[in-house]
């Protein structure tokens, strides 16, 4: 009876262990200084995901839904002006997040930050429902924007361990809209488009 227990409890493990590594975000990103590019191939089997290139004023310069098929693209980075940016991948499990320094003559890989997921975002129908788990009980803000970068919608809240808001675009003025999430170490973006 122990040894079927024990055996059981072991291709449990590995089933949990298979289960978590399927979801687990399978992708590279690489800095072709002479080119001032990046390189970022996705693995075939991950997740739906979402890429991102940020400015430093956490403007959205580029994003795509990618499904989870192979992809592989080079993001040309010649015409962005010298600064930090950041580029960001993520999916309903974990954010990865790199912030890279843009030259005038080549682009570097500063750092790597990988995040479980702490928001989700999740849309049905005109609605977006936002949710966070805020461990840290930092002040936590959430801001919506227009397709014009203006604040159409700001709130903040202390001391919360869990935000919960719903957001209905039913009557919203047709328009490109961003929900940012802010908690004082991340900042968590959702893109809606009103037709």
């Amino acid at each position: 009876m122990k040894t079927i227990l024990k055996f059981t409890a072991v291709v449990a493990f590995m089933f949990i262990t298979m289960t978590s590594r399927a979801n687990e975000l399978k992708f590279s990103l690489v800095a072709d200084k002479d080119a001032k590019s990046l390189v970022f191939e996705l693995e075939s089997g991950s997740k739906e995901s979402i890429v991102k290139l940020i400015d430093g004023h956490t403007n959205i310069i580029y994003q795509e839904r990618i499904s989870n098929e192979g992809y592989a693209k080079r993001f040309n980075l010649k015409d962005l002006e010298p600064g930090t940016y950041y580029f960001s991948v993520e999916n309903p499990i974990k954010n990865v997040v790199y912030t890279l320094n843009v030259e005038r003559t080549e682009v570097e890989i500063v750092k790597r930050k990988d995040n479980k997921a702490k928001v989700v975002f999740r849309k049905v129908g005109d609605k977006v429902y936002v949710n966070l788990l805020n461990q840290d009980l930092d002040k936590v803000d959430i801001k919506i924007v227009n397709g014009n970068n203006t604040a159409v919608y700001h709130e903040s809240f202390n001391d919360s361990l869990t935000v919960g808001k719903v957001f209905n675009f039913e009557k919203a003025i047709a328009d490109r809209y961003t929900i940012v999430v802010s908690d004082g170490h991340d900042s968590y973006y959702e893109n809606i488009e009103v037709y």
